[in-house]
This record gives C-alpha cells, sequence and structure tokens, in this order.
C-alpha cells in the first residue's frame, strides 16, 4: 500500500466579487485554505468523496490557496474545482492559478 501526505500552494485569481465555492475530492482526508481560511477540513480515512466549502472573493485579488492532503494505502485522488454564481464548477484553470 501507499501512505503520503502532499501539500499544494499557490495563488487563485478571482474573476467577479461573488461567493465561490470550492469542492475537493480525495482519497483519504483533505484540508483546503482559502485566503488563510479552512474552508474544508476532513481529514480522515475516505474512499474518493467530494466536499466543498464557501468563501467570498473580490474581482481582480489573488488569493493564497493550499491543500493538504493523505493519502492512507487504496487508491490516491486529490482534485480541486471551483465554481460561483458566474463561474461553472471547473478544475481550477491554469490561467486563473499562481506561484506563491
Amino acid at each position: 500500500g501507499n501512505t503520503f501526505s502532499v501539500r499544494w500552494s499557490g495563488k487563485v485569481l478571482a474573476d467577479f466579487s461573488e461567493t465561490y465555492t470550492f469542492y475537493t475530492r480525495t482519497d483519504d482526508g483533505v484540508r483546503l485554505y482559502v485566503n488563510n481560511q479552512l474552508i474544508i477540513d476532513s481529514w480522515i480515512n475516505q474512499s474518493a468523496t467530494e466536499r466543498s466549502g464557501t468563501i467570498n472573493l473580490n474581482a481582480g485579488a489573488k488569493y493564497d490557496v493550499r491543500m493538504e492532503y493523505y493519502e492512507n494505502k487504496g487508491k490516491a485522488v486529490a482534485e480541486l474545482r471551483l465554481s460561483a454564481p458566474s463561474v461553472t464548477k471547473q478544475i481550477i484553470p491554469s490561467s486563473l492559478l499562481f506561484p506563491n
């Protein structure tokens, strides 16, 4: 079996001043921080499960995003999506992602 943990960090650019929903789909545990706020906290063993959290973002601003993930045997799945009233649910496009 495989057991590991990983942390991704970067910045996401908000296109709209709206409430954004971030979705993680992981097997196993996940924590997602946006703008240093913990919006998804599911640090447990689980089969591929989607969790979501919301945060208000302002158009034109870049926000820190940090996703912490661990895998404890079995399949490894880690996906991150977002949506907003004006944004179709999608994997975050590279055009909106920036390195720290």
